[in-house]
């Protein structure tokens, strides 16, 4: 036997609300709301400026005192990716394009607070490339991290993908 969590006579109250009217109600609010402005505490950083405008997208973006590292891969200057057959020589790359991100804004690894491992590789292969992540962490408490085997990338090359976010406040 189910019970119903809402009678229909309930339900008859509750105005119905089609896509459209929900698009409107949407636009509506980002008239009225006002966006944050650099002013406030938001300001986008690019490491690849051209190839990453090409893809609508930041490498990391600070919002008050909070930067977030978004998709860190091993790429070149130009966006070209790198060592496709080498998750070592990725990682290696990816914790010093990090390190580039975090320095720029005055920051080191022991101000990331959370940070997300993507691997496509045996897990074996993954755990042999973490003594290269423990390096960059050397000589500070680690942050939280989950680490997660994904099936697939965008790209056959990309064997690694991290994101984090680091703290900047006081």
């Amino acid at each position: 036997m189910s019970i119903p969590l809402v009678s229909q006579q309930q339900l008859s109250f509750v105005p119905k609300i089609t896509f459209p009217k929900l698009l409107c109600g949407i636009a509506l609010m980002s008239l009225t709301s006002p966006a944050l402005s650099a002013e406030e505490g938001i300001s986008n950083f690019h490491l690849n400026s051209e190839f990453e405008q090409q893809y609508s997208f930041s490498i990391a973006v600070k919002a008050g005192d909070f930067l977030h590292i978004g998709g860190v891969t091993a790429v070149d200057k130009e966006g070209n990716e790198v060592y496709a057959d080498d998750a070592r020589k990725q990682m290696e790359l990816i914790y010093e394009r990090m390190e580039v991100i975090l320095s720029s804004h005055d920051a080191d690894f022991g101000d990331v607070v959370s940070e997300t491992i993507y691997y496509n590789m045996d897990n074996e292969t993954y755990l042999n490339t973490l003594d290269l992540r423990a390096a960059a962490y050397k000589d500070v408490d680690g942050p939280s991290t989950a680490g997660v085997r994904v099936a697939d990338f965008s790209s056959d090359k990309t064997l690694l993908e991290i994101t984090a976010v680091a703290y900047l406040g006081e």
